[in-house]
């Protein structure tokens, strides 16, 4: 529907990016989710064939819980059985879209261009720390005194004079700098301003100078 815009895009909003799928249960979506999953199939393939298939089980189970706790990249590779990652499927869509002009959503993540000096993917329009980015979500769901799930569930992604995602050397202009997620300012009130914290970049209208367009 907008591939043939040829001004500048935002497209921004919660993509609902939980790593698990989240579909109305039913006995047949149950049946589904396990025995249709690639990740439970090669999950079962190296406890066959490693010998090890309980100690393997905890370890898993133990990673997801850390993945969660420690705001796991959605945007990672997706390797089931080992680390799986149900939403990278999103992200390669996203980075291969292509507008009719010929450009392309920037997927760019370069150091002197973010608040915090991070890099990696979509740094320079969403704030990265740590191993994964700033969660803009956590759920009241608890296990004794540790919360668990905190996800980064809302994007921003845009369109400028970028012609390949990534092309650090490509023009800045309208190019996303400087993301910020807002979780101080959402809890600064006794009730939180929302159920998700707010996220902004700023976008020049001109191409920016004194920064460097390319990393060490």
């Amino acid at each position: 529907m907008i591939r043939d815009v040829a001004n500048p895009v935002v497209v921004a909003g919660d993509l609902n990016t939980t790593g698990t799928d989240s579909t109305p249960t039913s006995v047949k979506n149950m049946l589904y989710k396990r025995y249709g999953s690639m990740d439970f199939w090669a999950t079962k393939g190296i406890q066959w064939t490693t010998g090890v298939g309980l100690a393997y089980s905890g370890a898993k189970g133990v990673r997801k819980l850390a993945g969660i706790q420690y705001r796991v990249d959605p945007t990672s590779a997706n390797l089931p059985g080992l680390s799986p990652n149900l939403e990278r499927g999103l992200f390669n869509v996203v980075e291969q879209f292509r507008f009719e002009d010929g450009k392309a959503f920037d997927f760019r993540g370069v150091p002197t261009r973010t608040v915090d000096g991070k890099s990696g993917t979509l740094a320079d329009s969403n704030l990265r720390v740590g191993r994964g980015f700033a969660p803009t979500f956590a759920t009241e769901l608890t296990w004794g005194k540790v919360k668990v799930a905190k996800f980064k569930l809302d994007w921003i992604f845009v369109k400028s004079e970028l012609e390949k995602p990534r092309d650090q050397n490509g023009s800045y202009l309208f190019a996303p700098h400087f993301p910020h997620t807002l979780t101080d300012l959402n809890s600064s009130t006794p009730q939180p301003l929302s159920d998700h914290s707010p996220i902004t970049v700023d976008l020049p209208f001109h191409e920016p100078t004194g920064l460097r367009s390319r990393t060490n």
